[in-house]
């Protein structure tokens, strides 16, 4: 049986969002990842005690507490200290004051209320999201042409971390945080902002994006063979990790674009559709993991290992004007 939902949104990562409701705790969740990974202090204000108690769970698993501040409002807060402030149900007036705040302090807000109307904010992100269910193995695949998906994995790792359960990310194509780095990954440095760092653990396997001019970090006529042994030394990782350390989740980020046929933009396999075919019967044969993929698309022949595939389509980013581009702490 196949289920399909379709839905148009918007992302919270600037100003605004219009989520279903599982989508929105994934969403800011992982948008807290980064932003506190880059030590940044966030405040999240709401006129219901109920939307601030998965925040005052993270509140209590953090090193320092501060880095995140919760506000019950009823009435307009003065004005906030923190490089990040959600918003969720606040007024008309409150939400001019918060989008003026931004301008002046430098500070990035999120927004989150369907009925508001964010037409004229100059920092929306538009997004459509096709959700598809399958009701077979055990993975989920998030994917997609635009901004959102690894935001959306990492919104998924934290609400397991929350309930005091491990999680383990293996990533594709990215890099672990060195003196050499082309750009930092702030997502890198949130678990030792943890009590319990173990809860959320990192393995970086990339060495650049491959075949890019400007983040490939390897080159020569070596550095093919050199991506492609880093790729399937991923695989053979997240085996391990899934069958010995049996973590409640595990997030395959940039998997699938790591096969030329699906992901289209690389010219030779990293890993071959066949082994990954093979990886995928392997990984969704067990019961105590929950699977999590992300990547550009799938295709019909690794469908059949997927519960529900969750499609983020970008339709309208900042960084689609030239004088606005990715924000580290936000968009990495």
């Amino acid at each position: 049986m196949i289920d399909v939902e379709q839905t148009y949104v918007k992302n919270p990562l600037k100003y605004g969002y219009e989520l279903p409701p599982a989508l929105f705790t994934d969403v800011i969740g992982g948008t807290l990842v980064r932003a506190i990974g880059k030590n940044w202090v966030v405040a999240v204000t709401s006129i219901d005690q109920d939307k601030l108690t998965p925040w005052e769970r993270l509140s209590e698993l953090l090193v320092d507490p501060s880095q995140l501040l919760l506000y019950k409002v009823t009435k307009l807060p003065v004005n906030i200290d923190a490089n990040l402030v959600i918003g969720e149900g606040m007024s008309d007036q409150r939400r001019a004051i918060l989008r003026a705040q931004s301008k002046s302090n430098h500070q990035h807000v999120v927004l989150i209320d369907p009925d508001a109307n964010y037409d004229n904010y100059d920092l929306i992100s538009l997004f459509s999201i096709f959700k598809r269910r399958f009701d077979t193995a055990r993975a989920t695949a998030i994917i997609g042409l635009g901004k959102g998906k690894t935001t959306t994995a990492l919104g998924m790792a934290l609400e397991a971390v929350l309930q005091g359960k491990s999680v383990k990310i293996v990533q594709w194509f990215k890099e672990r945080n060195t003196g050499d780095l082309t750009w930092a990954i702030n997502e890198h440095f949130f678990p030792a902002k943890l009590k319990k760092p173990e809860l959320m653990e990192f393995y970086p396997m990339g060495l650049g994006f491959f075949g890019s001019p400007n983040m490939d970090r390897v080159k020569g006529e070596q550095a093919y063979a050199q991506h492609r042994a880093k790729a399937y030394e991923g695989l053979e990782l997240a085996k391990k990790l899934v069958f010995e350390t049996k973590p409640a989740v595990i997030v395959l980020d940039e998997l699938l674009d790591t096969v030329a046929e699906i992901a289209r933009n690389i010219e030779y396999p990293l890993i071959e559709l066949d082994s990954l075919k093979i990886f995928l019967a392997e990984i969704t044969s067990q019961n105590h993991t929950e699977v999590v993929v992300t990547g550009r698309r799938t295709i019909p022949e690794i469908v059949k290992w997927f519960k529900q595939s969750i499609t983020i389509d970008q339709v309208k980013h900042p960084w689609d004007d030239a004088h606005q581009g990715a924000v580290s702490g936000l968009d990495y």
